[in-house]
């Protein structure tokens, strides 16, 4: 069975790297390294050496989940603040991510 599905960020976005969170043309990704996806229709993106991205696979939609745009050094909300610098990896835990940054593996609730 073929399920229709709303496209991915169009050619145009892929090739103007950027910060926009959006729907396709407005989507603007930096540097996408690492992917991981879970078994609810999302794919996680490490990008731009700092954050971690959402894309609704559904609605094609692009949010930043973890980190700052443009800041060197993303922050990490929570009761223990942490900074990712370059993260190289990214996995889907039950209820989280597990990320590979600085050779440290950090754990993110949602």
């Amino acid at each position: 069975m073929h399920h229709a599905r709303p496209p991915l960020p169009d050619r145009a976005a892929r090739k103007r790297p950027g910060f926009a969170d959006g729907i396709g043309s407005a989507v603007r990704l930096q540097y996408p390294q690492a992917l991981a996806l879970d078994g609810a229709g999302q794919l996680f993106v490490v990008d731009g050496g700092n954050l971690i991205r959402k894309i609704e696979l559904a609605t094609a939609t692009v949010s930043t989940v973890v980190g700052v745009p443009g800041l060197l050094r993303g922050v990490l909300p929570g009761p223990l603040p942490a900074r990712l610098n370059s993260p190289s990896g990214i996995a889907v835990l039950p209820g989280g991510l597990a990320v590979l940054d600085e050779g440290a593996v950090l754990t993110v609730g949602f």
